[in-house]
């Protein structure tokens, strides 16, 4: 039997103030995939991968949005990240907070492992799936556009990746990344995203 894996319930939080803003009840969207709306706001309670995805699923037809990761991103804080937030919200250069993310991403999250590769032109956080389990698209989409938010709110609106890579999802998908992070797009058989290492060593 594989080993279940799940996220911490905090980073549906924002997905459940999303379908509020929409006029649409959460409350009976989560209860169809056995999840309550009140988890959402206790830093200890974690859902199953599983539940997890079906619901983005379900809320990404419900609301007719391929972008719904970067929409849910746009209501998201620190606090949404729990202990790794904190890590977030210290000071240092971009560099290491993308270290950070790397160290503490297992805090949230047990379905992707996250990892930094650097050379002398680039440094690049990679997410890969972990187990048996893919990750959901949109699921990966908001922790690329919340990273993305974070360092274009603590360095500057112009910041962006040089590339992003993603396996193929869907057309309306993918123009929705090209369009938030304003960066080329290239397939893989996982998730990256990919600063000028110059940038990346900037002080927040």
């Amino acid at each position: 039997m594989s080993e279940s894996q799940g996220t911490v319930a905090l980073l549906l939080r924002p997905l459940a103030l999303m379908m509020q803003h929409a006029g649409v009840d959460p409350a009976p969207v989560f209860a169809r995939h056995g999840l309550r709306v009140e988890d959402t706001g206790n830093p200890e309670a974690f859902v199953d991968a599983e539940a997890s995805s079906s619901l983005l699923t379900d809320a990404e037809a419900l609301l007719h949005d391929p972008s719904l990761g970067i929409n849910v991103a746009r209501l998201g804080e620190y606090s949404t990240f729990g202990g790794l937030g904190v890590a977030l919200a210290a000071g240092g250069s971009m560099l290491s907070v993308l270290q950070r993310i790397t160290r503490f991403h297992r805090l949230v999250s047990d379905v992707v492992v996250s990892g930094l590769g650097e050379d002398d032109h680039f440094v690049a956080i990679h997410f890969h799936a972990r187990g048996d389990h893919a990750p959901h698209p949109q699921a990966i989409l908001f922790v690329m556009a919340s990273i993305v938010r974070m360092l274009r709110m603590r360095i500057s609106s112009q910041v962006n990746p040089v590339k992003v890579e993603t396996p193929f999802v869907s057309e309306g998908y993918v123009q929705a990344m090209r369009r938030y992070f304003r960066a080329p797009f290239e397939q893989s058989d996982h998730y990256s995203l990919y600063f000028d290492i110059e940038v990346a060593r900037t002080q927040l």
